[in-house]
């Protein structure tokens, strides 16, 4: 089309990365999970200047404070609500985004077009279509951040820059503090830049700064009351087989993104072809870059450091005992930059452009099939009755006996009811002692579960739809068998 040539690229590319998520925006069945419920909540303290937390509550991990500044503007203008934390998650993933285009501009200044193709591609993934609006500390951060480094080391003018470099380290740290997975691309990407530059004052400069800050949010960590901290490192010689066994379903399944944490659905035929083409492109690069160690009219420094993120990703998977497949997130743009370097040994035929173009209609209706279901654990109806029960029976206060309907339901109340989860100290201690104080003072509480679950027969139960169930005025001996009652630091 030739009045898109007349656009500048970078606001095609913002235009193009909003557009294409208002089927999702725009579904009846637009919610948060339990993780993005929480950050809503951060962000309305923000908001509301009650507190503030650099990191995912609960957590010395998951930098989380950026995601709530981009949320409380939204908040502004549409109160507090799933939409405008998606609208603000929307607005941090399309700046990552950019600089994902710029980095490839400045990477190869001459391929231009090529860069515009994959960075469409990007968009257009399905592994992309919930993530690119899920505030759940870190992610998204980390995406941007990642992007933003690549752009100033490999820009031709702020490389030459001490400051850059001071910059750089102490965007290491954040994407660190944020998912460290992403280190996995960006790293093989900078040591290639600083071997290619030959100057040792350079990475000691990033190393410095990174050092720096790292050591400042050790001491900020020491005041966080941890309810989470990551699965410990298990990999037994008999698990070897099977967790390198599981690596192209672990791929597969995040590359068409209808998974919830470890849960995975079937995907529609959109998502699962666009899946399959860029799991089989991973293999391709990785067996072409092996090829090329041994050809030397075929060889590319930065195309093999770029292609080492799928041996380190390898490596990292087969540590998670489940397959988290959100732990891939990083893989669909390092694998984009590979094929962007690939491809530049090969000319951008029509045949190549149109094979790129029939996978870009593919990728974009296969995101637009989201607008159907964002695959959470809750249901809506009978969790809106739930809470339409608790509040016509003025409970304001709950034991939450699985964690994540905690934070729908405080989030979709707006903290007008308060829950608490078994273990203590939670995610945010002070909902456990407001919870337990209720309970001890008399207060009307209650037990909220998922009714195959059902706990306690000494009280009355009420059924919500066959899917929940709610329990009005335990007894603290009728919780202590599965509720922890434990005094609360600063309480």
């Amino acid at each position: 089309m030739p009045f898109l040539r007349k656009i500048n690229p970078v606001l095609l590319v913002i235009i193009i990365c909003i557009l294409s998520r208002i089927p999702i925006l725009a579904s009846a069945d637009l919610r948060l999970d339990s993780d993005e419920c929480v950050l809503g909540l951060m962000a309305k303290h923000l908001y509301k200047n009650q507190d503030y937390s650099i990191y995912f509550w609960g957590q010395t991990y998951g930098i989380s404070i950026i995601e709530e500044f981009f949320v409380v503007p939204f908040y502004m203008a549409h109160g507090i609500a799933a939409l405008a934390v998606k609208l603000g998650m929307l607005c941090l993933w399309t700046i990552g985004v950019t600089f994902f285009y710029k980095s490839l501009r400045q990477i190869r200044p001459h391929n231009q077009k090529e860069a515009f193709l994959i960075t469409l591609l990007l968009i257009a993934s399905p592994s992309w279509a919930l993530w690119s609006m899920k505030a759940r500390g870190g992610y998204l951060t980390a995406f941007v951040f990642s992007n933003v480094a690549l752009y100033l080391l490999f820009h031709a003018r702020y490389n030459k820059k001490t400051l850059t470099y001071i910059i750089a380290g102490i965007i290491f740290s954040i994407v660190f503090e944020s998912q460290l997975f992403w280190l996995s691309g960006l790293i093989p990407l900078v040591a290639y830049k600083f071997i290619k530059d030959k100057n040792i004052l350079k990475p000691l400069l990033m190393v410095g700064s990174g050092i720096g800050c790292e050591l400042l949010a050790s001491s900020y960590k020491k005041g966080i009351d941890v309810f989470y901290r990551p699965p410990s490192i298990q990999l037994t010689k008999s698990d070897l087989f099977s967790r390198i066994n599981r690596i192209p379903d672990f791929l597969y399944t995040h590359m068409h993104g209808t998974y919830h944490f470890s849960w995975a659905h079937p995907p529609n035929f959109f998502a699962a072809f666009f899946a399959i083409v860029i799991t089989a492109i991973i293999f391709m690069l990785l067996v072409h870059a092996v090829v090329s160690l041994f050809q030397k009219e075929m060889r590319s420094g930065l195309f093999i450091f770029s292609v080492a993120f799928i041996p380190a990703t390898f490596l990292y998977s087969l540590f998670t005992p489940e397959m988290q497949y959100r732990y891939l997130l990083p893989v669909t743009a390092y694998t984009l930059i590979a094929l962007f370097l690939l491809l530049e040994k090969y000319p951008m035929t029509k045949l190549i452009k149109s094979h790129i173009i029939v996978l870009l209609i593919i990728g974009f209706a296969g995101v637009a099939s989201f607008w159907k279901s964002q695959w959470l654990r809750s249901e809506r109806e009978p969790l809106l009755n739930a809470i339409k029960f608790l509040e016509n029976n003025n409970i304001k206060y709950v034991y939450c006996a699985d964690y994540t309907f905690q934070w729908d339901i405080m989030f979709l109340t707006n903290e007008k009811i308060t829950e608490r989860f078994f273990t203590e100290p939670g995610r945010h201690p002070v909902y456990d002692f407001a919870v337990d104080k209720a309970l001890a003072s008399g207060e009307k509480t209650a037990v909220f579960g998922n009714s195959d679950r059902r706990f306690g027969e000494k009280f009355e139960h009420y059924e919500m739809d066959n899917v929940y169930y709610i329990s009005v005025n335990p007894t603290k001996e009728s919780l202590q068998s599965i509720f922890e009652f434990k005094p609360i630091p600063g309480n």
